[in-house]
């Protein structure tokens, strides 16, 4: 108990910081989506990718891919990371479509924060051996920079419910110290 104590004191002394201010949430995007069958023929089960790009269509990181054994179905996503190593949370094959939520820290594959600018979420899916929906490049576009956003793209045959909810780096905010 002694040392539990001791470790939220170190906390709450780093947190507060020296300049008697607290960092609050870092930045992010929480991208959630349903996918909804498209009658091939291992239906309900498929493969699934989840990537962002930049707006030039460049892939900077790979958040889901479901389905290893099958992801060269997911044409797609392949195209756009050329089957480079995944950095993503991986599972295997799904049976059911489902509602699918990630996060992404705002930084690239290699751990970088990216440069303010817009940036797209992109989906796929395949329940056969061959290419399956993809959202449109530029359906699902945000921005990265100072501004909040909360965004609702337009649900399409395959994808529903999308949402996407994107929260910059909040500057320091001055804590008031009281004696």
């Amino acid at each position: 108990m002694k040392n539990l104590l001791l470790v939220v004191a170190q906390v709450l002394l780093f947190t507060w910081g020296a300049t008697g201010s607290v960092v609050t949430n870092a930045p992010g995007v929480t991208f959630s989506v349903t996918t909804a069958p498209s009658k091939g023929k291992y239906s309900p089960s498929h493969v699934l990718a989840i990537w962002v790009t930049d707006e030039k269509d460049a892939l900077v990181k790979t958040l889901r891919m479901d389905g290893n054994k099958r992801k060269k179905h997911l044409v797609q996503w392949i195209s756009a990371s050329a089957d480079s190593k995944v950095d993503a949370v991986t599972s295997a094959t799904l049976k059911t479509h489902q509602a699918v939520k990630v996060f992404w820290d705002c930084k690239d594959a290699q751990g970088k924060a990216v440069a303010d600018g817009k940036y797209r979420i992109r989906v796929e899916f395949t329940e056969a051996n061959g290419p399956g929906p993809a959202t449109p490049k530029d359906h699902i576009e945000f921005t990265v920079g100072s501004k909040a956003a909360s965004l609702k793209p337009k649900d399409l045959t395959c994808f529903k419910n999308m949402s996407l909810d994107y929260v910059p780096l909040k500057k320091e905010v001055p804590v008031k110290k009281t004696p």
